[in-house]
Order: C-alpha cells, then sequence, then structure tokens
C-alpha cells in the first residue's frame, strides 16, 4: 500500500454561450493505492491501483466563467506503472505515469457535462520505504 499527496493549478475549459471559458483551480489530490512489484533487485518495476479523492479550490478573481466558483471535491480512481531505482536500501528514485479518472467539476454552476475525465501525468521523485 502507498498514500500519495499531490497539489498542481489547472484550469478546466468548457463552452459557453459567448464561447471557450475556463475556471483556474488549485487542485488538491489524496490516493491510497496497492503496490503490485513485478521483481526484486535494483530496478523495480510496479503497476499501482486504488482510490483517491480530488479537491478543485477555485482561484478567485481570475477572469473566469463564474463570479463565485465553489470549491468542489470528486472522488478518483487512480493507476500508475513505472519503475524505482534503489539508491539505498530505504531510498529509491521513481520514474512512473500517472493516471486519475473522475467526474468533471462544474462548481456547482451547472457548467460542463457529466462525463469522466482522464488525467495523465508522467511524474519523478524520491521514494522512502519503512
Amino acid at each position: 500500500m502507498e498514500a500519495d499527496y499531490g497539489y498542481m493549478r489547472d484550469t478546466q475549459q468548457y463552452s459557453a454561450p459567448t464561447g471557450l471559458a475556463g475556471v483556474q483551480a488549485d487542485m488538491h489530490e489524496f490516493s491510497a493505492s496497492y503496490v503490485y512489484r513485478f521483481t526484486p533487485g535494483r530496478v523495480k518495476p510496479f503497476a499501482t491501483a486504488g482510490v483517491g479523492g480530488i479537491v478543485f479550490d477555485p482561484v478567485i478573481g481570475n477572469g473566469a466563467l463564474l463570479s463565485q466558483p465553489a470549491t468542489q471535491t470528486r472522488g478518483a480512481f487512480v493507476y500508475s506503472a513505472g519503475a524505482d531505482i534503489a539508491i539505498t536500501s530505504h531510498l529509491s528514485f521513481r520514474a512512473q505515469y500517472r493516471g486519475l479518472v473522475y467526474k468533471a467539476p462544474d462548481f456547482d454552476e451547472g457548467v460542463g457535462s457529466a462525463s469522466a475525465m482522464n488525467f495523465s501525468e508522467p511524474a519523478g521523485g524520491l521514494v522512502w520505504r519503512f
């Protein structure tokens, strides 16, 4: 098992009667996943699957479609694949591809659709094993 937190700023694009518009929001991602490791050794390929949540916190005054967009939370399915390269017995460098599948936010204003989104992100970093 692993637990993750991620933060980024994203702009959700919407089609409006006056043309395209966007809502810029901070995204806070919390997730827990099962990790399957393929082989022991210095290079350890892996795959993960799990669940989480994403908090969309709109940036006020960003010239967005909405005057006062509401903060919104969405559940998500999380998956990834990559490899850990051991530096020490407890520390590794990780390179991976992560994906999150969730319902598009509408910021409680009825914009957008009820469609599923697939957010893809390449990632890299350090991993500490207990």
